[in-house]
């Protein structure tokens, strides 16, 4: 299995705590957001990890990852198309059947994201690393729906309702963490829609899970932190979380 982390958004939210493209490399710990991500996919025993970079922060990134430069390699996504867009291009230079993808602004349980890797190696499963939020919170995030026969469906960009809410848990499940797919058919699925495309939107993820986790696939809770909004870097930021 190969990893791509995706580390070329241009991270809105975060302005004013750093610039345009800069996210990746804000630190908890003293340690970059983006090494954490790097280094969950070696705990994962992932064989590369492609991270995919702006043109505006490569040369940051790249001597930020210098110690691991012989395991990990840059990919740079030339105009902010989103992450779908971003996967692509990463995924160009994957060749194992499965990818890992990782985003770079999750903090989570590395053993969790070893486990999830090494089941789905052995099962040939799909997994989907995931947190529970209040409903409250939910909408802006890819939800986790139970679907028919056991399979899963992901959602963004609706309404939240009854259908987000989990009876066991009385939140909503939503996607955090790493995915691990068949590359096949995501690459399959996301060129297809960047060929619909007219070039001037973003290619989002979430839209797609459904269709590209289409076999059998595993939910894993990886006590995932998103540290991609200033309130909750913040608090991570002064150890409060």
């Amino acid at each position: 299995m190969e990893a791509v982390i995706l580390a070329a958004g241009r991270g809105q939210r975060m302005e004013g705590i750093t610039k345009p493209f800069y996210k990746p490399m804000l630190e908890i710990n003293g340690i970059p957001l983006l090494r954490y991500a790097v280094e969950y996919a070696s705990s994962a025993g992932c064989e590369k990890a492609v991270v995919v970079v702006s043109p505006h922060n490569v040369d940051y990134v790249h001597s930020t990852l210098e110690q691991y430069s012989r395991w990990v390699e840059l990919a740079t996504q030339d105009e902010p198309l989103g992450p779908g867009h971003a996967a692509l291009i990463g995924m160009s230079r994957v060749e194992s059947q499965k990818t890992m993808l990782l985003m770079s602004d999750n903090i989570m349980d590395g053993s969790i994201v070893a486990d999830m890797a090494t089941n789905a190696a052995i099962t040939g499963v799909n997994a989907v690393g995931v947190r529970r939020v209040p409903l409250s919170e939910a909408a802006r995030f890819t939800r986790v729906r139970r679907g028919a026969r056991s399979r899963y469906m992901y959602v963004e960009g609706v309404e939240v309702g009854d259908d987000d809410l989990w009876p066991d848990y009385g939140m909503a499940t939503v996607w955090c963490g790493p995915l691990i797919y068949d590359t096949a058919t995501a690459v399959r699925v996301l060129s297809r829609e960047l060929s619909r495309s007219d070039g001037s939107s973003e290619l989002k993820l979430g839209p797609y899970l459904t269709e590209i986790l289409c076999g059998p696939t595993v939910l894993v809770d990886v006590h995932a932190m998103d540290v991609g909004i200033p309130a909750v870097y913040e608090q991570a930021k002064n150890g409060a979380l």
